[in-house]
């Protein structure tokens, strides 16, 4: 079962650029916007209703190949402006592709009395490192690995 505590979604602004990386919007399993967002360690972003059934058939990590089990999913949580765009709940800016987006894991929430480390924050994007997640190299993809449709 993915782990229970809810992992909060903020931003850190930052010059740079992503080319040919998947959108934060959307799972890096279907390309698809999430509904139900869980992520890794390594701050791929997956909808739990696709990521699921891909980790139960394959055991891996759909972009870096790795084992992964259900108990690596972290919940996120994203907010969304009256526009619905995400934004930091903290600063309440919209997450741009020049965003640096950070997550904190097992706090659950970033308004509370609970400290928490440097290595409890997960990055989900840095417009700095350009060359991680490019399309074509995620594992999933060039090796076409697909769930076929049940029924």
């Amino acid at each position: 079962m993915p782990n229970n505590s809810r992992t909060t979604v903020q931003a850190n602004p930052v010059g740079g650029a992503l080319h040919d990386a998947p959108k934060r919007n959307t799972s890096e399993l279907t390309f698809l916007p999430f509904e139900d967002p869980v992520c890794t360690d390594d701050g791929s972003i997956f909808d739990l209703m696709s990521i699921v059934p891909y980790i139960k058939r394959f055991w891996k990590h759909p972009v870096t190949r790795a084992l992964l089990d259900l108990e690596d999913l972290m919940p996120l949580t994203f907010h969304k402006n009256s526009d619905g765009e995400f934004r930091c709940f903290v600063l309440n800016k919209v997450f741009m592709e020049f965003t640096r987006i950070v997550a904190v894991k097992n706090v659950g929430n970033l308004l509370t009395d609970e400290l928490f480390a440097r290595n409890d924050l997960l990055t989900i994007q840095n417009p700095n490192a350009v060359d991680t997640k490019i399309l074509g190299e995620i594992d999933h993809i060039k090796k076409g690995l697909k769930l076929e449709a049940e029924g």
